[in-house]
């Protein structure tokens, strides 16, 4: 546990996101995996697993160990036997090899396009914000009563549901549903950290 968190701490700019990653880490289905040059830790990989999706959480190996294999022996153990489903991982806009290790691996990449940091207004204020009332609806996710639109449009989206991640969010986060006409068509997380 002690590796986890030494990765969390170099990979997460705020505690949130370390509490974040450690959880994922330790309920990753096929569990976490860390890579060694003798007794020091070079590389760590993990993979949240549900019924139709596979989403490598994270996948690091230190510059110096890089092109040997290793990134591809971790994503393998982490991944597991996920044929019949689809497959993705984050990987950062401005990181080219991330992207290319992506591609071999036959990953959907998503790169996070937007990151905001400060303070967080007021609910009601943030609501305001971020959807203007004459055209969108905008309300709390509710991940139990919009669990089928929530499934539906990730599954559209992204290539599978995630109904777990959403617990979590809604309980760590706060959340806004976007309706357009009463048809639900997006929704967004606002960590604590902003």
């Amino acid at each position: 546990e002690d590796e986890i968190r030494s990765f969390g701490a170099r990979r997460c700019g705020d505690e949130h996101g370390r509490r974040r990653y450690l959880a994922l880490a330790l309920e990753a289905a096929n569990g976490t995996w860390v890579a060694r040059d003798e007794q020091t830790a070079i590389g760590i990989a993990f993979a949240r697993v549900s019924e139709d999706d596979v989403a490598l959480v994270d996948l690091y190996v230190e510059p110096g160990f890089r092109e040997r294999g290793i990134g591809t022996a971790l994503f393998e153990k982490a991944v597991g036997d996920v044929a019949e489903r689809s497959r993705s991982a984050v990987a950062p806009a401005a990181d080219p090899a991330a992207h290319a290790f992506a591609v071999r691996h036959r990953l959907h990449a998503r790169s996070v396009l937007l990151q905001v940091a400060g303070t967080i207004p007021k609910e009601d204020e943030l609501l305001r914000l971020a959807a203007s009332d004459y055209r969108f609806g905008v309300r709390s996710v509710d991940p139990i009563a919009d669990s089928y639109a929530l499934d539906a449009l990730d599954r559209e989206v992204r290539g599978g549901a995630r109904p777990e991640d959403h617990a979590v969010f809604a309980a760590e986060a706060s959340s806004i549903a976007f309706s357009l006409d009463g048809e639900f068509v997006g929704y967004a997380y606002v960590w604590p950290s902003g």
